[in-house]
């Protein structure tokens, strides 16, 4: 969401977004005893989310998106809700 406002407010000139590394947030959930999964597609979600929601643990979901995907809807700065982009 930072790059998000980046490239609205500051013309493109991103800073400290581009981050190289992530740790595995599934891994880390199933290290504190969460259920852990990595999906990457709206269809994985899908198949996994009937899993999700009856399980009986805590369940991480590490859902992986472009990093150039912007979160909708948006309400820029000086707006009203009723001007959401998205």
């Amino acid at each position: 969401m930072v790059r998000q406002l980046q490239e609205f407010y500051h013309d493109k000139r991103y800073v400290a977004v581009d981050i190289q590394f992530n740790p595995d947030f599934a891994a880390l959930g199933r290290i504190y005893g969460m259920e852990g999964y990595t999906v990457d597609s709206p269809s994985q979600l899908t198949e996994l989310l009937p899993r999700i929601l009856t399980s009986a643990a805590p369940v991480m979901v590490n859902c992986i998106v472009d990093h150039c995907e912007n979160v909708l809807p948006m309400v820029l700065n000086g707006s009203n809700i009723s001007e959401a982009i998205g």
